[in-house]
């Protein structure tokens, strides 16, 4: 899996390394995407080639090829919303190197102490 993070590349820049890398692997994953970026990919590959994260800042751009899942799980807790992106980019990451994930939002000081992941019916480990 090769991750590419998109910020200070140009468009044709992204364009020519997911190419690439498509060819080679069959995947690639993008970070911190601007809406340009996110265009561009969306106009060369149609949206049937492109998984998406939450405000498109990250993309798992595909030929078909599917993850190789590895059965290991990861769980991705965020405090707010804020972190919203950074949250969905982890998660993404994750997936595409074949785990399964769990997404905890929310978990800030502003949740209160009564909202933590115990009483969110998750067992720590």
């Amino acid at each position: 899996m090769e991750a590419v993070l998109a910020e200070g590349k140009t468009p044709e820049d992204i364009l020519e390394i997911a190419k690439a890398q498509i060819e080679a692997t069959g995947r690639v994953l993008i970070t911190r995407l601007n809406e340009d970026q996110a265009s561009c990919l969306e106009n060369e590959f149609g949206s049937e080639r492109i998984d998406w994260g939450i405000h498109r800042r990250t993309a798992a751009v595909h030929d078909g090829t599917p993850m190789i899942k590895t059965g290991d799980v990861v769980a991705i807790i965020s405090a707010g919303t804020a972190d919203i992106n950074v949250a969905e980019e982890a998660r993404m990451t994750a997936a595409e190197m074949g785990c399964e994930t769990v997404k905890i939002n929310d978990m800030g000081v502003a949740a209160g102490r009564e909202d933590n992941i115990t009483n969110r019916g998750i067992e720590p480990f």
